[in-house]
């Protein structure tokens, strides 16, 4: 005897059928709606620090599971950024729901970030930090203050500046550097300084007593080649004013002749005011001196006075006397 299939009953059986089908993980690849993808307990590799271009000594874990059951054979996607820096592009998961992947810092210092991806499943992507701290010092180099002048007593416009850096150019902290004066005379501030976050560190210098080159050697410690800035001392400077028709002191305001008393070693200025051609030439004197023809405003002459005695002087172009008046004791 044969049993009648209405169209309903074949309706209710297929729906139920299609549903079975649906909840069905059936492996490999994607996560269909349920599946959950989040961290693996610990150890699972998150906020670990290790040195640039370093391979983490704890491999990325994630887990994937469905109604709390964990599911093998889903593809898990994984990406990271930055220079130098390296993941494994996929793994599956294995009976235990895990999926896992190496991961190398890249060559820039500070932090990481590193992503786990499941299509459709919730909790996607995951998303792993680490720090990449700078490698060991490699190299040394000045970035400012070299090759300057000041005035005898003097502290030098800028410090002497210097950056520690590892193999990829990033700045190493910590570094102790040790100071010293190898020649000449000046001042350091101190004997010692340290590296800042960026590897850069700077020390301030004043000018000695004594007017001449000195040179000042940098050597960080753990046996990094030092730097050495050079430096220079002046002697004390004294300006006069070089106006259309006068020499000027400006020191004491007498006017053609400007009367003037400097110290051995001075750079005395002179300092044309106008734009009428003058010279700065010598009448008298133990040492001689010309500055030549000084054309156009806004320029200067200057002559250092290492001999002591009285000079004289005046502007050589016709026109109104221009005379002054050194004496150098």
């Amino acid at each position: 005897m044969r049993t009648a299939v209405t169209p309903v009953v074949l309706a209710v059986a297929v729906a139920v059928g299609l549903s079975c089908s649906s909840s069905d993980n059936g492996g490999g690849g994607g996560g269909p709606a349920g599946q959950v993808l989040e961290l693996a307990p610990a150890p699972n590799g998150n906020n670990q620090t290790a040195s640039v271009d370093a391979l983490l000594p704890i491999p990325l874990r994630v887990i994937v599971t469905e109604l709390g059951v964990p599911v093998e054979g889903v593809t898990v996607e994984w990406a990271t950024s930055g220079p130098g820096s390296t993941i494994g592009t996929s793994a599956l998961t294995d009976p235990n729901g895990i999926a896992q992947t190496t991961w190398k810092l890249s060559q820039t210092a500070g932090p990481q970030a590193a992503t786990a991806t499941v299509d459709g499943a919730t909790g996607s992507p995951v998303n792993f930090s680490a720090t990449a701290n700078p490698g060991n010092p490699t190299s040394i180099e000045k970035t400012a203050g070299d090759n300057q002048s000041q005035e005898v007593g003097l502290s030098f416009a800028l410090p002497m500046s210097l950056q520690v850096t590892d193999n990829f150019g990033n700045g190493v902290p910590s570094i102790e550097v040790d100071w010293s004066v190898t020649s000449g005379s000046v001042v350091l501030d101190g004997p010692v300084s340290i590296t800042q976050a960026d590897g850069a560190t700077s020390l301030s210098v004043a000018a000695g007593n004594t007017v001449g080159p000195a040179q000042v050697t940098a050597e960080p410690v753990g046996g990094l080649s030092s730097v050495t800035f050079d430096l220079e001392v002046t002697g004390p400077q004294f300006h006069i004013m070089l106006g259309n028709n006068f020499f000027r002191s400006l020191h004491n305001g007498t006017e053609n002749p400007a009367i003037d008393t400097v110290t051995v070693g001075t750079t005395v200025i002179w300092d044309k005011a106008s734009s009428v051609p003058h010279t700065v030439t010598s009448t008298s004197g133990p040492v001689a001196f010309d500055s030549g023809l000084l054309t156009g405003g806004s320029t200067s002459y200057q002559f250092i006075f290492t001999t002591p005695g009285t000079y004289t002087y005046e502007s050589t172009p016709d026109g109104p006397p221009m005379t002054g008046e050194l004496v150098v004791q």
